[in-house]
């Protein structure tokens, strides 16, 4: 019996329809040649993706390629880490970003990521959870697997989804930081960090990142922080001063392909973040998000899971 592979497409990722069918369609048949069962699923509207992945791994299969950008690789993870389905997933990246394709080695828009994945060998990982709160006081929880955080960097990601991205690409981004960055006043949060030993190491932080990847994409993807998607110890960075100064040279340093190494930032490895409201803060400002999906506010909880889900990637 054949192995199936299943190409869930999003049909409103990358600039150009016709561009895109024809990615996806020759990537199937770069599967099939190498004597795979391929077909291929449309999402059927916004936030649809997590579902159908469930209904596509109970019918079975053995990859699930996300075809599409972060966004669509966030859904399926979401159905893939609560199903601990065998599933592994592979990308195909057509979107804005594609942080975990880039990771991966995968060029962007083509069907090379598809012939290259053939030789690539499914492998569980742990994959990032962020537990938060909503405006309604319900918690909410996502898994991710490029970063998730609170802080002004959310709220920049908040407000360029509120503009629509599809519309002005990574320029969103890019206004809402520099905005928020000079006129947004600056709200202390306490972050309660495990470090790998078992230390607990309690401060106050204005921005915390968890970061699982060992790059990024846009202007920063000169920025090595240290982590890796294989590596189930996150790497953690906190901006301790108010300065809005520290935030403008550890930006820069970041762009240039350093690290933000100054008084008030520290990145350093840990496996679980709680965050708190202080008593003269006000919970409501800090935002968090996990993989550029906004979600709610304080208080939150960062920590891994361990052998989450299977992904295809490079042979070591």
């Amino acid at each position: 019996m054949k192995r199936r592979a299943v190409f869930l497409v999003n049909p409103k990722s990358g600039h150009s329809r016709i561009a895109r069918h024809d990615i996806i369609g020759r990537s199937a048949q770069i599967w099939k040649y190498a004597g795979w069962e391929t077909s291929l699923i449309p999402i059927e509207g916004a936030g649809t993706a997590t579902a159908q992945t469930h209904d596509i791994v109970q019918r079975g299969c053995e990859v699930l390629f996300a075809c599409g950008g972060d966004g669509t690789v966030h859904e399926v993870l979401q159905s893939l880490v609560t199903s601990k389905a065998s599933t592994a997933m592979g990308i195909i990246p057509l979107g804005t970003g594609n942080v975990v394709a880039n990771n991966l080695g995968l060029p962007h828009a083509s069907p090379a990521a598809a012939s290259l994945q053939v030789n690539y060998v499914p492998r569980r990982i742990a994959a990032g959870l962020m537990a938060t709160t909503l405006t309604t006081g319900q918690s909410e929880s996502r898994y991710f697997l490029a970063a998730a955080g609170l802080g002004l960097h959310a709220k920049m990601i908040h407000e360029a989804h509120a503009r629509s991205k599809s519309q002005s690409g990574m320029m969103a981004y890019y206004k809402s930081g520099f905005r928020l960055i000079f006129r947004e006043p600056r709200t202390a949060f306490e972050v309660e960090l495990t470090l790998p030993d078992g230390t607990v190491r309690t401060q106050r932080s204005y921005e915390l990142l968890a970061i699982k990847v060992a790059l990024f994409s846009g202007i920063v993807k000169r920025w090595r922080p240290g982590s890796s998607l294989a590596d189930p110890v996150l790497r953690f960075l906190l901006v301790k001063s108010p300065r809005r100064l520290t935030t403008v040279i550890g930006t820069a340093r970041c762009l240039i392909g350093g690290n933000p190494r100054l008084t008030g930032v520290d990145i350093l490895p840990a496996v679980r973040a709680v965050c708190r409201p202080v008593i003269d803060g006000d919970p409501a400002l800090i935002l968090s998000e996990a993989d550029g999906e906004t979600l709610g506010t304080l208080p939150a909880e960062i920590t891994t899971v361990p052998d989450a889900f299977a992904l295809l990637m490079p042979p070591s």
